[in-house]
């Protein structure tokens, strides 16, 4: 790895341990309470034979064969409180964010020339009633912010990263542009009705799109974690056929436990999509267990996904951890986006000491339906190894190696057949 990459990360990480010691706390001014927040982000890269030796990207952006890169973000910004009833309540958010990128061009192209931005983040006021009748709480919303459904195998991110805002790999930009979400909760049901507008501005390719989406959502959430839920939206969109007026219906399980087995965990979704020219789908089924009785809690877990041809991602993302569903640090990151491919997944999970999490996770990925010009659906295997350790609830550290073994449809695909070895280092401290 580069030696300049590697001191400025150290340095990063030594300037983020500096402002340890200090908290933001809470200003109370009357009935009303400010929390300030502040977080702030490094990490380095090293990656080479990105394209699998080829000089464009899966979408034809160029890209340096061999990159030593940087990306670093703070965000920052306050919460407010105001409980104006005993059963309702005023709250909000502001918040700013600030990112750059420094050195050689990320795997997919987007970040060129050393960009460097700074744009409002979230934006919204949230009124919340408790004991509304026969419902626990409703809570209605407006304004820029994030919305979640589930693991985020459809609506996890936004406002995906576009190269000229200074950032790519962390993904800190999540805002929609506009939102209006009504959610109500009674016992273990939640629903939610949303309306999100967002859009993109790739400068890489002059691409310019607005989207709104339009939907419901309902689930009943498990005592174990999970839950159980099913989705419609419908989506409008100014730059796309295929995805104006698409309509869009979910049907999801997460962490379904097995009656008698408790550490077996099961989960599946399944998308359907159609518009007046087009259908398409996605899905996947996966199924994880936890050795709870064993020193360091070994989780091992298999995952199966297909995304057909023409399948619509929306606005996927992680949910938190490794492979979800972002699939792949190499391949997931940087090449093929849930979109007409297979992915078999294998994960293995550690726990050596409470505050380290371990793993690694091994991919097969395969095109559904061989595009224009490729001769084989054999696209790559990629082998992932990370660690993260978060000390306390302020700080998690981490890195990742990946090795991508392209297959005949990657040659075909980027014209170049080299194995792709990546090295990622990263900090995140957060008040």
């Amino acid at each position: 790895m580069n030696k300049i990459k590697v001191t400025g990360l150290v340095g990063s990480i030594v300037s983020l341990l500096s402002v340890s010691a200090y908290a933001l706390e809470p200003i109370q001014v009357g009935a009303v309470s400010f929390t300030p927040s502040l977080e702030i982000g490094a990490a380095a890269f090293s990656h080479k034979n990105q394209a699998f030796g080829g000089t464009t990207s899966s979408f034809g952006f160029p890209v340096d064969r061999d990159a030593e890169r940087y990306e670093g973000y703070g965000k920052y910004g306050v919460e407010l409180s105001i409980p104006l009833t005993e059963q309702l309540t005023l709250s909000g958010k502001v918040s700013a964010i600030s990112s750059l990128s420094r050195g050689d061009t990320d795997g997919l192209g987007a970040t060129r020339d050393d960009p460097e931005y700074t744009d409002w983040e979230d934006g919204y006021l949230k009124l919340t009633a408790k004991e509304l009748g026969w419902l626990d709480q409703v809570g209605i919303s407006y304004g820029r912010q994030n919305f979640i459904v589930g693991d985020g195998f459809l609506l996890a991110d936004g406002h995906p990263e576009q190269g000229h805002e200074g950032g790519y790999w962390f993904g800190a930009r999540k805002a929609y542009d506009n939102t209006l979400v009504l959610s109500a909760d009674h016992g273990a049901f939640h629903f939610d009705a949303f309306s999100l507008r967002t859009r993109a501005d790739v400068d890489v390719i002059d691409y310019k799109e607005r989207v709104e989406i339009k939907g419901g959502n309902l689930q009943y959430n498990l005592e174990s974690g999970g839950q159980v839920g099913y989705m419609h939206m419908r989506v409008t969109d100014n730059a796309s056929e295929l995805r104006d007026g698409l309509e869009v219906d979910d049907v999801r399980v997460i962490g379904l436990p097995v009656p008698g087995i408790s550490d077996l965990k099961l989960s599946s979704e399944y998308v359907w999509q159609k518009n007046d020219d087009a259908r398409a789908h996605g899905w996947y089924a996966g199924a994880s267990y936890t050795f709870s009785q064993v020193p360091w809690q070994p989780k091992v877990a298999y995952k199966y996904s297909e995304f057909s041809r023409g399948y619509d991602p929306l606005f996927y993302g992680s949910s938190g951890e490794w492979g979800t569903w972002v699939q792949g640090e190499v391949v997931g990151e940087y090449m093929l986006f849930n979109n007409n491919q297979t992915t078999s997944q294998f994960k293995l999970t550690l726990h050596p000491v409470e505050t380290v999490t371990a793993g690694a996770v091994l991919y097969k990925f395969d095109f559904k339906d061989k595009p224009d010009g490729v001769n084989s659906k054999d696209f790559a295997k990629e082998l992932d190894l990370y660690v993260d350790w978060a000390p306390d609830a302020h700080w998690i550290v981490g890195g990742l190696i990946g090795v991508a073994k392209p297959g005949q449809g990657a040659e075909d695909l980027f014209g170049s057949r080299d194995t792709s070895h990546l090295f990622q280092a990263y900090a995140v401290y957060s008040f």
